[in-house]
């Protein structure tokens, strides 16, 4: 999936048309534009300068290069003081020289680049409000200097947002709109509506028939001429009355539910009556297409579920609402727990179903089985198949176990008993004893920041730490051991920290920095990052992992090897140093435990965990007791449901059922007859073959790709067998005579030298004339060993180039 960026270009107000007027300098207030300097937005949106090759170049802050974008096909969206400003479709990232560079910035290049009809900035009816859960992927902020990276969906969301500001005869919305044409919305997930057909549902029976939702409101015609809620509550008459929560639905049905969504048709606040897909666009009742369904508006729907449930939470009052998806995975469970069958319609509309048409092998093995393994020639693409089909199986999962939120602490230490420096200079991690504010000693937790405070008479800011271990963990009277981070270059002034409006009211500030362990709230510990990222910017990476999520992993991949062991996959004992230096040991988990132990807390999400060249492990020692385990009916909540107590740290153990092992394996390195029987026994083997047909129609130089492989693969499986075939993934990136000398010399080659190793006259008879055999020399030995053969041949691999390679290579594939 391509990454998109929102990066922040500047602190200060709104200059999008021309140099900003020393008025808009003393404004602003920030001191780069304060001095003189040109606005971002300025170098970013004025197409009058900067233009070269038809490509604007722009510029935003960032501590770091991105290092997963998608040049070319991301997009960049550019952020100031709380709004999405503008945005650079098809962008590229990296330096580029500007062609009018201001005087103070001559030698400066921009970092970002796109087509000039790929730049657009939301500013006809009005800037696009950011709105964090919607717009930064679950992200609280966007840093001060920095960017944060965003999926294809919330890019969607973004433009959709900002194309339903925009009249419809404005350029730039008809710009929005075919940046979204652009981004590849069939791997998008889907919003989730619920709408109500009618007061108690009464208008359900006709919408299933005329196969629509709709809602009333009629009288003030098309509701595509509105362009804002207020417009609407004028509209209705109800601009200062309660009821302009009936604008927020009418704009809600019009602008925001999109085709593709998901909606829940309710009855009451407590009951679900149908369940379906949103199949076109927004439909006012003198629209040919209406259903004229009381003169309403509508929306076609191809309703996918008609039966009502009950279900254990009541929905909001408004028409028209979003359904979270913790909401959503409820009323799931209440469908499939009366109706089981019903999963195959959830995957549907999901999304899930339409992206594995192409692996309905793995498709229908994993409904009979939780243990499938891909096996085949090398080059078949199996590793990729597995992940692809990972991704697909468990897209639009959402997980309801909530991580604990991270708490942020000040620690205060006087530099006349002990200083920071020596956690960073002596020590690893430091032990803290109780001091006041005992109510904090009890919330602190493992991963919490630390703002490291130096007291009088330093009286500032000085390092960033983590927490290590919580008290009930910590002998000899500690309360929390933590462990240093990073100094802040520019630490934060006392006098700074007093005299801020939004830290003055904090803990520390309170009761002036007196104790050890205080603490700041999320929002001040927000506000706190920014002022020391102003002055720090190199710390925006550390600070990004401690505000950021961590979304659940539903899909792992693991490689084995020959010394790959229990201790590696289920659980060993590691090394773990103390705070005196000493070393002891504790039983940690492998990657199959962990995976485990996620799948078993959250059973209504599947986890897949991708084993590639499984047959490279030694099976029974790396599985050792849990083999038995992984059969299908003894996963837990089956039929022979299996425990067992683990030998090392004594934990009882099981499988759950919803962990799907998906396997990898080359038959080349070795046949599936010679895999370990126990773990025959527990997998289902689908076989992967080479499929040249992928190859139609890809030509080089007069070779059919598609030919060459066939034959090569014919010649090999009568020489030697089926198992050591060659993929088609060897060709798939080929496009010129270069491609395919590279691919011929240094892949193909050396594996079929390999199959064939010490046997040239094989050899010869699968490649043809890129083998020479050559006679030994005459009288070679005076004496030679009793096992010499006189009439052995040496073979030489001949390095073909130009129209003698391009017929070798067509005398092979048959085609001279």
């Amino acid at each position: 999936m391509p990454q998109h960026i929102i990066a922040n270009i500047t602190w200060q107000e709104n200059y999008w048309t021309g140099a900003p007027t020393a008025a808009d300098m003393q404004r602003a207030g920030h001191r780069y534009v304060s001095g003189g300097q040109v606005g971002h937005e300025y170098l970013n949106f004025n197409l009058e300068r900067d233009v070269k090759d038809g490509y604007k170049i722009g510029f935003f802050q960032a501590t770091r290069q991105p290092t997963r974008f998608s040049n070319g096909t991301g997009y960049v969206f550019f952020y100031s003081g709380g709004y999405i400003v503008g945005i650079y479709g098809q962008a590229e990232i990296g330096a580029f020289k500007r062609t009018d560079p201001p005087p103070h910035d001559s030698n400066n290049p921009g970092n970002v680049r796109a087509p000039v009809d790929k730049v657009g900035r939301f500013k006809d009816i009005r800037l696009l409000k950011a709105n964090p859960q919607r717009h930064f992927d679950g992200r609280e902020r966007v840093g001060q200097i920095g960017f944060i990276y965003i999926g294809d969906e919330t890019a969607k969301a973004i433009l959709d947002d900002a194309i339903a500001l925009h009249e419809v005869s404005s350029p730039y919305r008809a710009k929005l709109e075919q940046l979204r044409s652009q981004l590849d919305t069939s791997k998008l997930g889907r919003s989730i509506w619920k709408i109500a057909p009618g007061e108690q549902a009464d208008l359900w029976p006709q919408c299933q028939e005329k196969k629509c939702i709709a809602i009333g409101w009629s009288k003030i015609g098309d509701f595509r001429q509105y362009q804002s809620e207020k417009d609407i509550a004028t509209a209705l008459g109800v601009a200062n009355d309660d009821r302009s929560q009936n604008a927020k639905t009418i704009w809600r049905f019009t602008r925001e539910v999109a085709s593709g969504d998901i909606v829940v048709a309710n009855r009451g606040r407590s009951n679900v009556v149908g369940i379906g897909l949103i199949v076109s666009d927004y439909i006012p009742p003198e629209d040919p297409r209406n259903p004229n369904l009381s003169r309403l508006n509508a929306r076609l729907v191809d309703w996918k579920i008609t039966e009502e449930v009950e279900l254990p939470f009541t929905f909001a009052i408004p028409t028209v609402m979003p359904i979270s998806r913790e909401q959503w995975q409820q009323i799931k469970q209440v469908y499939l727990s009366q109706n089981p069958a019903l999963q195959r319609i959830f995957d549907e509309i999901e999304g899930k179903s339409t992206m594995l048409t192409k692996d309905t092998l793995l498709e229908e093995a994993f409904t009979t089985t939780r243990n499938v393994i891909l096996y085949g020639p090398p080059g078949t693409g199996k590793t990729y198949r597995a992940r692809r089909f990972a991704a697909a199986w468990t897209k639009g999962q959402i997980s309801q176990v909530n991580m604990l939120p991270r708490n942020y602490w000040c620690v205060v230490a006087n530099p006349r008993e002990w200083h920071w420096d020596t956690l960073f200079g002596q020590k690893q991690i430091q032990g803290f004893y109780e001091g006041n504010l005992a109510r904090n000693y009890a919330e602190i937790k493992p991963g919490d920041l630390v703002f490291g405070y130096l007291a009088r008479p330093d009286k500032q800011l000085y390092c960033l730490a983590e927490v290590v271990s919580p008290p009930a963990q910590n002998p000899d009277g500690y309360a929390f051991f933590i462990k240093g981070l990073k100094k802040i270059a520019q630490p934060i002034p006392w006098q700074v920290l007093r005299d801020d409006p939004v830290l003055q009211n904090s803990e520390p500030m309170r009761i002036q920095m007196r104790g050890t362990l205080l603490r700041f709230e999320p929002h001040e510990a927000t506000h706190l990052r920014e002022l020391i990222e102003d002055k720090n910017p190199a710390l925006a990476d550390l600070f990004e992992n401690y505000w950021s999520g961590k979304s659940a992993e539903y899909v792992r991949t693991v490689t084995f090897h020959q010394s790959y062991g229990y201790e590696d996959f289920i659980e060993g004992l590691r090394p773990i140093p103390d705070p005196q230096g000493n070393i002891r040991y504790e039983w940690r988990s492998g990657i199959f435990k962990q995976v485990c132990d996620e799948a078993a807390a959250d059973p209504d999400n599947d986890f897949i965990l991708i084993i590639d060249e499984i047959n490279r492990g030694n099976i029974a020692k790396i599985f050792g007791e849990l083999i038995t385990l992984l059969e299908d009916d003894k996963r837990l909540g089956q039929a022979n449901e299996m425990m067992v107590i683990l030998p090392g740290s004594q934990q009882r153990f099981g499988i759950p059922d919803n962990l799907y092992v998906l396997g990898a394996m080359n038959t080349a390195d070795r046949s599936i007859a010679l895999l370990d029987i126990a773990l025959r026994r527990r997998f289902t083997f689908v076989e992967i073959e080479p499929e040249a047909e992928l190859l139609n129609g890809k030509e080089v130089e007069g070779i059919q790709l598609n030919r060459l492989l066939e034959r090569l693969n014919t010649r090999i499986e009568v020489l030697l067998d089926r198992d050591h075939r060659l993929g088609h993934s060897y060709f798939m990136d080929v496009k010129t005579s270069d491609d395919l000398y590279h691919v011929w010399y240094n892949k193909i080659i050396p594996m079929l030298q390999e199959y064939f190793y010490n046997d040239g006259e094989r050899l010869r008879a699968v490649l043809d004339d890129f083998v020479e055999l050559t006679n030994l020399p005459q009288n070679l030995f005076a004496n030679p060993p009793e096992n010499f053969d006189p009439e052995l041949t040496s073979y030489q691999v001949m390095n073909l180039t130009g129209t003698q390679f391009i017929a070798a290579l067509k005398k092979i594939a048959g085609l001279v």
